[in-house]
């Protein structure tokens, strides 16, 4: 399994299985917590854990049954969408964070995948953009709208003496003509790496990770 076959089945998981099934699978299959462990965490008894467990293992073998039935077909973006996004790509690009801001639903959600969520616009404008909209600096960047793994994703790469190099994926999810959900991965070195390996060019080894650590 691939570090983007995972997230996919996480966030297909917290899609589809209501809360309490994804405690179970998670703190069991995963974090390897005993059933009674669990049942304390969530004011629940064991037996319950048991069978949330099992209707969450169901739940999740018939989407895999289903997705691998289903031959993975790329759905073209609309014209408008393709609008939308150039426009965002654009304003990212130059440092442009107030047009960035009218794209945006007003319960929009920005994710740094493995970093942090910001939910609504008000939230997003005072952190996750807020220091790069204060600098008013081009970010020296290249974007385009690139099919990667069965789906749209926003690509930014910087030139380098030794060529273009990957600097992040990026998705976003429109609704209305607005950006309801932005998702920058950033920060998942592991994911970048498969990315630039199908995409045939080099992972940025160099930028800025704001004090954090791959």
């Amino acid at each position: 399994m691939t570090y983007s076959d995972i997230y996919e089945a996480i966030e297909t998981m917290v899609q589809v299985l209501p809360p309490k099934q994804i405690a179970a699978l998670l703190l069991v299959d995963i974090y390897n917590f005993t059933a009674k462990e669990v049942a304390e965490i969530i004011a629940s008894t064991e037996g319950a854990v048991y069978s949330l467990l099992q209707r969450a293992r169901n739940n999740m073998k018939k989407l895999h049954s289903q997705h691998t039935k289903q031959e993975l077909k790329y759905i073209p973006l609309s014209e408008e969408k393709e609008q939308i996004i150039k426009i965002y790509m654009d304003s990212f690009v130059n440092g442009d964070f107030q047009t960035i801001g009218t794209l945006l639903a007003e319960y929009a959600t920005n994710e740094v995948v493995g970093k942090g969520l910001d939910i609504g616009k008000d939230q997003i404008r005072k952190n996750s953009m807020g220091d790069w909209a204060s600098d008013g600096s081009k970010l020296k960047l290249f974007s385009s709208i690139i099919e990667l793994w069965g789906r749209p994703a926003i690509l930014f790469t910087k030139e380098t003496e030794n060529g273009s190099v990957l600097w992040d994926i990026t998705t976003v999810e429109i609704k209305e003509n607005r950006i309801v959900k932005h998702k920058s991965y950033y920060f998942c070195k592991e994911l970048l790496s498969e990315a630039a390996n199908k995409l045939q060019i080099k992972l940025d080894e160099e930028k800025d990770l704001y004090g954090y650590y791959w």
